[in-house]
């Protein structure tokens, strides 16, 4: 090989950085949580503890466990008794952080609306197969905490947790979690709108004739109402869009809140 094909080749790498400390540690203790050598509730050993492992100071330690703690996998208590905790990853946690994709890559409520339909009719085959009593009685509770709050007038998001349940009886574990992140995500998003308690009265119905489909093991009927349910929001969040464009009010018809 000449002097020339060993510059081009030397011209591929780009030189080594040295690693921060703290990134190392973040990775170690990230490993030996997932690993399952600390579960859910455990309390990680002390700063300094962790000083005299890894051979480092105090801010290195602290940068790692803020590092863990953003990540949801832990939680930092205060005071006596407090410490660092093992935690379960929220949903919340995936929920902010696809809260944070939407607002700086600009999608729109009919982008979610489209990951949410691709995720509940894909889940769907799983939820068919693995749906039982049980699953369909926590609907039912969920239906009559709808008509409790709208007996009383109380707006509220249950409409959507509906939802949240129907993924659950999936089985899967990833996609419940998952659905559960995007309901919770359109819910905090759809605050700013309008409150429909036609809207809300209408999407129960829908919600008692899935749930006798489902019942009855109507899967072909199940699987195209619940299509056409999701679908009916992208006509809301258009008519809402025309609405803001030609700038007049949110209208009670384009404008909903938790009755999706």
């Amino acid at each position: 090989m000449d002097r020339m094909d060993r510059r081009k080749d030397v011209n591929v790498f780009i030189p080594l950085k040295p690693q921060r400390l703290s990134e190392e540690v973040y990775r170690q203790l990230k490993e030996a949580i997932l690993g399952g050598r600390y579960k859910p509730g455990d309390r990680l050993p002390s700063e300094k503890a962790f000083c005299e492992t890894f051979g480092v100071g105090r801010p290195v330690v602290r940068e790692a466990l803020r590092s863990l703690e953003n990540s949801g996998l832990i939680s930092v208590r205060p005071g006596a008794g407090g410490g660092a905790f093992v935690q379960k990853i929220a949903s919340s946690t995936l929920a902010d952080t696809f809260e944070g994709i939407m607002k700086m890559d600009n999608v729109s409520l009919e982008e979610l609306t489209e990951a949410r339909l691709a995720l509940e009719m894909g889940a769907l085959p799983l939820v068919l197969k693995h749906i039982n009593t049980e699953h369909l009685d926590e609907l039912e509770r969920n239906l009559k905490e709808v008509r409790e709050n709208l007996a009383r007038g109380i707006r509220g998001k249950r409409n959507l947790g509906f939802h949240v349940l129907l993924i659950k009886a999936s089985g899967n574990e990833l996609l419940s979690k998952i659905g559960e992140a995007l309901m919770a995500l359109m819910g905090s998003l759809l605050e700013e709108y309008e409150y429909s308690v036609e809207r809300s009265r209408k999407v129960l119905k829908i919600h008692e004739q899935l749930i006798h489909l489902l019942r009855t093991k109507q899967y072909a009927e199940a699987t195209q109402v619940l299509e056409a349910h999701i679908n009916d929001t992208f006509h809301l969040f258009r008519r809402h869009r025309s609405n803001d464009r030609s700038g007049r009010k949110k209208t009670a018809e384009g404008s909903r809140t938790g009755n999706y």
